[in-house]
């Protein structure tokens, strides 16, 4: 009886097996990525869409888009209303979203306000002095995983601005919450609420205000300062932080027909930071009035 030989792999024959187990590593990795970055992008439309219903909620019910602050507090008068105006001089439309669809704010006898997350998800007040106190319902659900983290005691708030791990140095943003997007190093959702007189204004000086000091700031559709926060980067990388000439107002605030009309006029929209995380790049996630984009 014969012993055959084994016959083990040859070098060049594991370097052949080698070489197509990196290519299919190669092909398959950025497909899981992409596949990835597609459910990140789908889930944050889905919770946009969500707010946009909340919001369309809201507008039949009191005829106005979502804010308790007028678009002309910002910047300067917004902290005002506030117990503690330093901490709220930030205070800006994404955050002044949050607390009217959900609540959060609570009034004290003289009328400033402060949020208090026991208050989150009861539901919106009315601090209308004849009114005053009258809670609804909220339009939409405090989900503390659409809410940026908290810390444990209540009383020390979560800060983004604070947390370099996130890598958000560019916000800069008050106590009160703000939607955040459903990619792993989430992004605020950023709010702009129109000017519902300015809807028959067209030319591109007449779009977007940088002051509502302007004489004619009525007339403006949008109010740069409201989100400037955002946008106004302390992160070099972030290419946010201009005036009406700058490439991200054309790409935000003026319509695909023509960038001598405003985008979404008299409505509002909703913007998420895309794939890149970065606002006022290509991929960013827009989403208007009624939920178009």
């Amino acid at each position: 009886m014969s012993n055959r030989h084994r016959r083990g792999f040859t070098l060049v024959e594991l370097l052949v097996v080698i070489g197509i187990i990196a290519l299919l590593v190669g092909i398959l990795v950025p497909t899981v990525s992409k596949v990835r970055q597609s459910v990140h992008g789908a889930n944050t439309r889905a919770l946009m869409q969500k707010i946009a219903a909340a919001s369309s909620a809201y507008q039949l019910t009191f005829n106005a888009y979502p804010g308790i602050m007028p678009n002309a507090y910002y910047p300067a008068v917004v902290g005002s209303r506030f117990t503690d105006p330093a901490k709220y001089k930030n205070f800006t439309q994404s955050e002044d979203l949050v607390v009217t669809l959900a609540g959060g704010l609570k009034a004290d006898a003289a009328g400033q306000l402060d949020f208090d997350y026991q208050y989150l998800g009861q539901g919106p007040t009315n601090f209308n002095p004849l009114n005053k106190n009258k809670a609804h319902s909220a339009f939409i659900a405090a989900d503390p995983n659409d809410l940026p983290p908290r810390n444990d005691n209540l009383a020390v708030l979560y800060q983004i601005g604070q947390q370099p791990e996130l890598n958000q140095p560019f916000v800069q943003d008050s106590p009160a919450p703000e939607f955040m997007d459903k990619y792993p190093d989430p992004r605020p959702i950023i709010y702009v609420r129109a000017n519902r007189g300015a809807m028959s204004v067209t030319g591109g000086a007449s779009i977007l205000a940088s002051s509502p000091s302007d004489p004619n700031f009525s007339s403006y559709h949008y109010n740069f300062a409201a989100v400037a926060p955002y946008l106004n980067s302390a992160d070099p990388t972030e290419p946010l932080g201009g005036g009406p000439s700058k490439p991200e107002v054309v790409t935000y605030f003026t319509s695909e027909q023509s960038t001598t009309s405003a985008k979404f006029a008299g409505t509002y929209m909703l913007i998420s930071a895309g794939p890149d995380r970065k606002f006022g790049t290509a991929d960013d996630i827009v989403m208007g009035g009624g939920g178009g984009q």
